[in-house]
């Protein structure tokens, strides 16, 4: 409002002469020079009225009533705040109803143009006042809207799990920042583009994905899939979204990555096999042991004494029982606890040890061998005498699968450890049978006992690392990798 009649006359020529519209003049007050500077601003943005005493403009609030003072001398209700520090001599108080809830008042005076505020003008102001009301509460609910589309997006965004929305087309519509995250990719590059090309690395959709079996069925789905693209098992939640009408519009996904807890579990599994096998081996090894011991021993005394079949057969059972001996010998070995001495060794020393000590074997099989190690040494702080034991179980195992081929030996350092690489020419491994070579008693050769893969795979995760495996069957050819961490610093 302006400060003076002066002012105020200035104004009104103003306006008089550019016919401009109310909303042109409001977005000048907000944005021009006078925003928030005037002198009505100033001087009654420090009046405070309070609601329990009994005025016209509390009682505008309380009765939700109009009210129209035209002069405050003969209105004992006037309002002296208004009076004494804005110097008003006639006034009108319209309340802001908005859901039957008062949520403000418009208040004008008529101290620069002294025209009385007659009925017309106060039809005016209930007409502009009921349109106020309407305008603040939409701005408020406007920004609560806002507020709750921000607090939305940011809980949608900081969710752990990967959620994205999916069109009945498999067009990606939306998604948080772990789905950014997960697929190193910009939203841009995600959003628009087809999910089982951006999450399944296809051309096309995968019959695997809950998302193709929920635009098939329309119904839900729960699931936990291994996926080769992102390298992981996902455990996958799909659910359709309908519109009002009924009309089927896309999914829902919410994924979480469970590889490491696949992982864990697994160990746990492999931990309760040990343990059972554990239970086993001991009772084994009371009953089992002292009997075999003696028919042992009876075996080689008759042997000694007997001739033509007879000492044939003692020797048989001689031979057999030294067969069960050393089975149980890997059973106990496979199980028992046992305290690792660790000190740094050259792993080339190691490997050299091992294939001088086999070089009899690869001859028996006429396999030609080839050493690939890395100069100068790689020195790692581990138990000698049990990491041999698990390297020449693999070397063993490349030897006893190749025929007249090659073996080859690879040392080398990566990611802060030592690899030790054994590669063979031989029969491959089945698909099938690769997921279960380190499973104890699992074996494909009729006098395997199944432990030495278990035995080496338990030495080198007792030394931090890993071993795995790869296959190119049925063309032939294995590779294990032994990895195993540097020692620190």
């Amino acid at each position: 409002g302006p400060g003076s009649a002066e002012e105020a006359t200035e104004i009104w020529d103003t306006l008089s002469i550019e016919k401009r519209t109310l909303r042109e003049v409001l977005r000048e007050i907000e944005d021009g020079p006078m925003s928030k500077d005037s002198f009505l601003d100033r001087l009654s943005m420090g009046i405070k009225l309070s609601l329990h005493e009994d005025t016209i403009l509390t009682r505008a609030v309380k009765q939700k009533m109009a009210y129209n003072v035209t002069n405050v001398k003969d209105e004992p209700l006037s309002d002296s705040v208004l009076i004494q520090q804005l110097g008003t001599e006639a006034y009108a108080a319209v309340p802001l109803i908005s859901r039957d809830k008062v949520i403000g008042v418009l208040w004008v005076d008529n101290l620069f143009n002294k025209k009385s505020i007659n009925p017309e003008d106060m039809k005016f102001l209930t007409g502009f006042a009921d349109q106020v009301a309407t305008a603040v509460e939409a701005a408020r609910l406007f920004e609560q809207v806002s507020l709750a589309e921000a607090e939305l997006e940011n809980i949608f965004s900081s969710i752990s799990d990967m959620v994205f929305f999916t069109d009945k087309e498999y067009t990606i519509r939306k998604v948080n920042q772990a789905v950014v995250d997960k697929i190193g990719l910009p939203v841009q590059e995600i959003v628009g583009n087809k999910c089982f090309r951006i999450f399944h690395g296809m051309e096309q959709p995968w019959p695997m994905c809950p998302h193709h079996k929920t635009v098939k069925t329309m119904k839900p789905y729960v699931e936990e899939l291994e996926d080769e693209h992102l390298d992981g098992v996902f455990l996958t939640s799909t659910s359709p979204i309908f519109d009002p009408e009924g009309v089927f519009l896309g999914t829902v996904h919410v994924v979480r990555n469970i590889t490491e807890l696949k992982e864990l579990q697994d160990k746990l599994q492999s931990a309760e096999r040990m343990a059972a096998l554990g239970e086993v081996a001991a009772k084994v090894a009371h009953e089992i042991r002292n009997p075999l011991v003696s028919v042992g021993g009876f075996a080689n005394r008759l042997e000694s004494k007997l001739d033509g079949n007879q000492k044939e057969y003692a020797r048989i059972i001689s031979k057999e029982v030294g067969r069960l001996e050393e089975i149980l010998k890997d059973i106990l070995g496979f199980v028992k606890e046992v305290r690792i001495s660790k000190r740094l060794v050259d792993i080339n020393v190691v490997i050299k040890d091992i294939l001088r000590l086999m070089g009899d074997e690869f001859a028996e099989r006429g396999n030609a061998l080839v050493e690939e190690l890395q100069e100068p040494g790689l020195r790692v702080l581990v138990d000698p005498n049990r990491v041999k034991e698990a390297i020449l179980n693999v070397v063993g195992n490349a030897n006893q699968a190749t025929e007249r081929g090659t073996i080859t030996v690879r040392t080398y350092s990566g990611d802060g450890s030592v690899v030790v690489q054994v590669s063979d020419t031989g029969c491959g491994i089945k698909p099938d049978d690769i997921g279960r070579i380190f499973d104890p008693f699992f074996t494909t050769r009729p006098s395997g006992t199944g432990l030495g893969l278990a035995i080496s795979k338990r030495i080198v995760e007792e030394h931090g690392g890993t071993i795995t495996s790869s296959s190119d069957y049925p063309a032939g050819g294995s590779t294990f990798k032994i990895s195993i961490p540097l020692k620190e610093g």
